[in-house]
């Protein structure tokens, strides 16, 4: 076995020990996966592991369940970005039917070996591909992020004693932090919902200033609000951590991933990802899309019997706005507390308070 990923299936405890510190060229003979008695499933994570908390432990736990149906289910742990291509590959040379992979960084890879193996299904996990130049047995995974951001909305607004709650967003651009974010705020009924979003620089630095997040947390709160929801990459998650009052996590578990916020923690959204098996059922990939859901896990704060689980929350489409915009009504837009970062002398960007 490569150092750069590991590899684990159902085996004796033995030989699974065995297999964590085997060297190189010492893998276990693989199944006869090229049989057409035989359905083998493969799972390449992005390095975050499988104790990510989040997409690829739960694409995990679902395709594990399937090795009660006879079923070959394997993963690979990427731990270096530079073995994406031999990771997948490997399912692609042992003939297994259906291949998943996880992470946003995995998706030219999987585009690249659904195209070099023609009879081998590749799946992406939160992507979806290019419908109009992608090959047939290329598909992806998505999810509604508007319907989650719409049961935070919907549960910050039951929850908010003070009526009035907060969002913190990394850049509205990025499709999935929109999305999120007006869900919340079609959701937040019956309430004033301030937001506030991170509106200058690259996308990728709104992904990752958690010191931006945190004060925009600190300033939400100055103005009364007393439930927070967040997304956004380490901006997001040090909103959470930063706030005083309830907290309303999503596509992570986040009472097991932040012990710290647990008894802040309504709730948290997280993938639900049961067409997994369907798709693994067909043997095959047979359409471009597939679309899963989500499911609440709850925190340490009781649940009131009128939300005991997602199905029972007021979901109806018709409540979002046909485009998909904010609803008319009490919530608005907040400028951030910062001002716009300016540059200093070496060209550097700096917040506009410090």
């Amino acid at each position: 076995m490569t150092p750069s990923a590991r590899f684990l299936r159902a085996l004796s405890p033995l030989l699974t020990m065995f297999l964590l510190v085997a060297p190189a060229g010492c893998l276990p003979v693989p199944p006869e996966c090229r049989s057409p008695d035989v359905i083998c499933v493969g799972l390449v994570t992005d390095t975050n592991g499988l104790q990510d908390y989040g997409l690829n432990e739960q694409a995990w736990q679902v395709l594990e369940q399937l090795r009660q149906d006879d079923i070959v289910v394997d993963v690979i742990e990427s731990i270096d970005m530079r073995d994406y291509d031999k990771n997948v590959a490997y399912f692609g040379d042992q003939g297994y039917d259906l291949v998943f992979t996880s992470g946003y960084g995995l998706v030219e890879t999987t585009r690249t070996m659904a195209e070099k193996y023609p009879d081998v299904s590749f799946v992406m996990l939160g992507q979806a591909p290019d419908e109009k130049d992608s090959p047939p047995n290329l598909a992806g995974v998505i999810f509604p992020e508007e319907q989650a951001g719409f049961w935070a909305g919907a549960l910050a607004a039951h929850f908010s004693e003070m009526r009035i709650v907060g969002g913190v967003f990394a850049n509205f651009e990025i499709p999935s932090v929109g999305a999120y974010a007006r869900g919340f705020e079609s959701g937040a009924q019956g309430v004033d919902v301030h937001i506030i979003s991170y509106e200058y620089g690259s996308f990728e630095a709104s992904l990752g200033d958690p010191e931006w997040g945190a004060r925009q947390a600190e300033f939400l709160e100055d103005l009364g609000a007393d439930v927070l929801f967040a997304y956004g990459g380490s901006t997001g998650i040090s909103a959470l951590e930063q706030a005083r009052g309830r907290v309303i996590g999503v596509e992570v578990d986040f009472a097991r991933r932040f012990p710290s916020m647990q008894n802040r923690l309504i709730a948290s959204i997280v993938f639900d990802l049961s067409i997994l098996k369907e798709i693994v059922y067909a043997g095959k990939v047979s359409q471009p899309t597939y679309e899963a859901t989500y499911q609440v896990i709850w925190g340490n704060t009781p649940a009131p019997e009128v939300l005991a689980s997602p199905e029972r929350l007021p979901l109806d489409d018709a409540d979002l706005t046909e485009d998909g915009a904010f609803e008319e009504g009490d919530n608005e837009d907040v400028d951030s507390q910062d001002d716009e970062p300016e540059e200093d002398d070496t060209g550097n960007e700096e917040d506009g308070d410090e």
